[in-house]
């Protein structure tokens, strides 16, 4: 009950920070110039498919944090994900190869491996481990983080609001894992599987990928999936496999159909090659995910 009191009094400062890094990061909108009528109808319609995307990963995301942890209730966590990831990138691998023009490349499957290593088993699989013995709003705060990771890893210029960001939003993130009589473990191990979600979205943009993005999400989810279901077997986790109750059943539909087919599919969209000049916002949708999932905590399991 202290630890769930402490970690509201810590919102302000997780959010506060990590809005003001995001916002100073934000690249602030230029005036047209001297274009013709198709360069700008281009234009647009590139804008409009970004906002859309990104307000899918707003919105979406927060409630993804409830939905694994109503997963796992019955199932092993990285057995539960590799389930998800596995079923959400066969059914969208089906639907975009067709229409793609070339077959992917092994570049491609191994950038899409690392890619998938750092967002789907580090980032995503630390949070399912953590939602076992954290509260899933504690979880949801210190994955707010990443914005700042970002910071760090994307190695640019940084505003005096940038940095004042930073320093609130650490410290709001070092008062709710730091040492003291809620002190925990599982916290911290939270702060640093953000950091491979972090590098996994800087990858991304620069790395080899299809030219249809929706199969390049899709490679990302079977490689990620597999590395997921190898660490699930090789922890033992196959033998406490039981019949899923219906909730967690329920959990993985919502799961594969609106966090990943929906939202992991724009996320990528965003930080690949068309989307890359939303990739310097595309992270700030995590600062968001507090709100949604908080809401729905009930405390320590």
């Amino acid at each position: 009950m202290h630890l769930r009191a402490d970690n509201e009094s810590m919102v302000f400062l997780v959010v506060i920070g990590v809005v003001a890094f995001s916002r100073s990061r934000s690249p602030s909108a230029g005036t047209p110039g001297r274009t013709t009528r198709a360069r700008a109808a281009g234009s647009s319609r590139v804008r409009l498919k970004v906002a859309l995307a990104l307000a899918t990963v707003y919105v979406v995301w927060g409630s993804t944090y409830f939905g694994i942890a109503v997963g796992i209730r019955t199932l092993p966590p990285f057995t539960m994900l590799a389930l998800r990831f596995l079923i959400a990138g066969a059914l969208l691998y089906l639907w975009a190869r067709p229409r793609s023009r070339q077959r992917p490349t092994a570049r491609q499957w191994l950038a899409a491996a690392v890619s998938g290593g750092l967002l789907l088993l580090v980032g995503t699989g630390g949070v399912a481990w953590a939602e076992q013995r954290l509260d899933t709003g504690v979880v949801a705060l210190v994955v707010a983080v990443v914005p700042l990771w970002l910071a760090l890893l994307d190695r640019q210029r940084l505003s005096w609001p940038a940095l004042l960001g930073l320093a609130v939003g650490f410290a709001g993130v070092a008062l709710l894992v730091g040492p003291g009589t809620h002190f925990s473990w599982v916290a911290l191990v939270v702060v640093f599987t953000s950091l491979g979600w972090a590098a996994g979205s800087l990858y991304s943009r620069t790395a080899p990928q299809p030219a249809e993005p929706v199969l390049g999400a899709a490679m990302q989810m079977l490689a990620g999936g597999a590395l997921l279901a190898l660490v699930g077997a090789a922890s033992g986790e196959l033998a406490h496999v039981r019949s899923p109750s219906l909730a967690s059943v329920g959990a993985i539909v919502y799961l594969v159909v609106i966090g990943s087919l929906l939202a992991f599919s724009a996320y990528t969209w965003c930080c690949g090659t068309r989307g890359r000049r939303s990739s310097a916002r595309t992270p700030s949708s995590i600062r968001w995910s507090p709100s949604f999932s908080a809401g729905r905590s009930t405390g320590r399991r």
